[in-house]
């Protein structure tokens, strides 16, 4: 099993773009030519929560919709322990759950120690993102001795930007409006490539 990761940066540096990214990637079929041949991963398993949905912050709800996302039985009553002893015995493949906004969730200690377990038993890895580093959230902290890496996301640098549309149906001008728009953040540059790609595509 990977180890767990923490991503940590402010509003629209892209990190929910990321997980759902990551929540998707095994449909990917085509890569870049300097993308990894082994990649993507295509034997995990990736469940997507996201804490700004009220549901996730009741641990039947969340448990459930882990479940169900896995591919797993999904018991009409599930309490922690039947949600455990289930990825236990029927979980036989690497699975990943990618925890959006974990900042908002109001969830017991009980849970996050009871998600510690399993990850310290190899059945489960967490990639979390948050605007605050750790050390800083409310959770309990034996969830984040998990974590083996953390990652900070920011604005684009002005290459990484214009890397990012180098492949675009974009014309120059266009590429360098949206890249002062958006200050090169990637939540902007994206909802800007996504309007004028609509607007493409009704010609």
């Amino acid at each position: 099993m990977p180890e767990s990761i923490i991503i940590v940066g402010s509003k629209r540096s892209g990190k929910t773009s990321l997980l759902n990214y990551l929540n998707k990637i095994t449909q990917v079929n085509y890569l870049r030519p300097e993308q990894p041949k082994a990649w993507p991963p295509r034997h995990f398993q990736f469940a997507l929560v996201d804490f700004q949905d009220i549901n996730m912050s009741q641990p039947e709800s969340l448990v459930k919709e882990v479940l169900q996302q896995l591919k797993l039985e999904v018991p009409s009553a599930c309490s922690l322990a039947v949600f455990s002893n289930l990825v236990k015995r029927q979980l036989s493949q690497p699975a990943v759950i990618l925890m959006d906004n974990i900042g908002l969730a109001a969830l017991e200690t009980a849970f996050w120690r009871n998600m510690c377990s399993l990850g310290n038993c190899g059945k489960l890895s967490f990639v979390v993102t948050s605007l605050e580093p750790p050390e800083k959230l409310e959770h309990d902290k034996a969830f984040f001795s998990l974590f083996g890496h953390s990652l900070h996301l920011d604005a684009l640098t002005e290459n990484e930007a214009r890397e990012l549309l180098a492949h675009s149906p974009f014309s120059p001008e266009e590429i360098e409006w949206m890249l002062k728009e958006s200050g090169c953040w990637p939540a902007p540059l994206q909802m800007l490539c996504d309007r004028r790609l609509q607007q493409l595509l009704l010609k």
